[in-house]
Formats: structure tokens, sequence, C-alpha cells
């Protein structure tokens, strides 16, 4: 039996955080995954494999609730640079019942506060907006899905770790000829379960994603103290470094830091901030 200090045992691998609202939208995953169900905690239903790689979390409906459980996941399991997958369905005008979407973006609706997932590598399905809201409500915005989850999860995982590691999949579960009255928690689970080959995809990849991460912890540090020496850094510059250095690694493994072209550590992150933005994965 995994006990609380299994959990906070320094990794030696990646992880995968998966949070959901229901627990039905879990079951299919959690047989599949192999899970078992943490005993004696209170707060939340957290399930792990055998290797502590892979948890999941069932958070409760809205977005506080969703926010509470990821930062929950972050103080039970710590990792440098785990992936984050949140699983869920959603509903719209023109939603395909059953049909898994990948986010692309995320409005919430209350803040009107916009956040935009970056993909590790390239969706094979169809990419999709999704706002969230705070009640359950009967209409649908002319274009996208709304949920009331998603904003929530990604403003608190967003604080932990850098977007790369962000990950929102949504099923759609009702529409204009089948409101939400209608649905059931066998169909949600019949509904995973036939999206299972596309949703393992993507939580395969943030693993091994996570996995890479946490090789370049070593190359990051070693880049940093490289910085360190050529330019007087803050402690919150440290912190802005590690980031920008953690998207460097993924992006420009092969190519030197531009030290020579700066003078100080704001110019540093400066250049580093602007090469970076204007760079896309190469899919």
């Amino acid at each position: 039996m995994a006990t609380k200090t299994d959990h906070m045992l320094p990794p030696t691998q990646g992880q995968l955080r998966i949070v959901a609202a229901l627990a039905c939208e879990l079951k299919s995953l959690i047989a599949r995954l192999q899970l078992s169900k943490i005993p004696q905690l209170r707060a939340f239903d957290v399930y792990t494999n055998r290797e502590h790689t892979i948890y999941a979390l069932v958070s409760g409906v809205g977005k506080v609730a969703s926010s509470a459980a990821t930062a929950f996941l972050h103080a039970f399991a710590p990792h440098p640079c785990p992936g984050y997958f949140n699983l869920g369905i959603a509903g719209g005008a023109q939603a395909e019942l059953g049909q898994v979407y990948q986010i692309g973006k995320i409005t919430d609706v209350a803040t009107q506060t916009n956040y935009y997932p970056s993909f590790i590598s390239k969706p094979t399905i169809e990419v999709a907006s999704l706002h969230t809201v705070d009640q359950a409500q009967s209409t649908y915005p002319d274009l996208g899905l709304v949920d009331m989850e998603a904003s929530g999860f990604f403003a608190t995982a967003r604080r932990l770790v850098t977007q790369e590691h962000i990950e929102v999949c949504k099923i759609g579960s009702d529409n204009l000829q089948s409101p939400t009255h209608r649905i059931t928690s066998s169909q949600v689970v019949q509904w995973v379960q036939a999206q299972w080959p596309y949703i393992e995809t993507r939580c395969q990849r943030l693993l091994a994603y996570s996995t890479e991460q946490l090789t370049y912890q070593t190359l990051i540090e070693q880049a940093l103290t490289q910085v360190k020496q050529q330019c007087r850094c803050s402690t919150y510059q440290q912190h802005q470094l590690r980031e920008l250095l953690r998207r460097w690694q993924v992006l420009n493994s092969d190519q030197p830091l531009p030290l020579q072209a700066c003078t100080n550590a704001s110019q540093l992150i400066r250049r580093l901030t602007e090469q970076l933005e204007t760079q896309a994965y190469d899919w």
C-alpha cells in the first residue's frame, strides 16, 4: 500500500496528472491505466499506478473545484515538471455527441480571460474553442463548446508549469437537439471508452514530455550557472530564466544561448522571450 511518503520521494521519472470533474469521466481511464485509489484521502478521490507516474483525480463540478484539485496534486505528489491533462464532457450548439475535441482556446466567461494551450505534438482531431461558465446553462455560444472547469484547471496549472505541459480534451455531450438532461453516466463512460485511442496518445505524449523535461533539469541548471557567471541575476530573474531556459531546451537545444549579445540579465530575458515567442514547434 502506498503511503504519503511514497508520493513525496524525489522523482526519477516523468509524471502525468489527470483532472476530471466526474467519476464517470475517469472510469474507463482508471481501468485502462490500471490505477488504484489511494486510501485515506479526504479532500479528493485520487488514483495512481504502481510506479506513481500517473495520478488521476475527481475534482467535482466547477472551476473552483478544478483549480483546487490541480493545486492539491501539486502539493500531494511533488514533481518539477509534470504534465497536466483535463478530460471531461462539454456541450455546444454544433457539438457532435461522443466526439473528442482538442481545446486550443479557453475563455473564462465571467472574467473574459483567455488561455491558449500549446501543443507539443500536432492534434489529429478537430481543435475547438471552449467557454468556461460558472453556472450550468441551456444556451450555447454560436461557436465552440461550453464547460464549467477548464479555465480553473488551466489557470492553476499554468502557475505551476509552462503551457506546453498542459492539455485539455473535451467530449461532446449535449447540443441543441440533445440537451443536458439526457446525459447519463453510462453514456459518458462509453464515450470515453470509444475515444480512448486518442486520449491515450495525448496522455502518453505528455508523460514522455515530462520525462524529457526531467532530464533537461540538469542541463537547465548548468545553463543558469553559465548565465550567472556572466550576469548578476536577482532571485526573480533566476525564476524567469529557469522558465525561459526550459522552453529553450525544447525548441533550441542544439543552439548556444545568446549570451554574447547581452550585457545583463534583463537583456537576456528580453532576448530569449522575443525569440521564443516567434517560434513554433516543427510538426
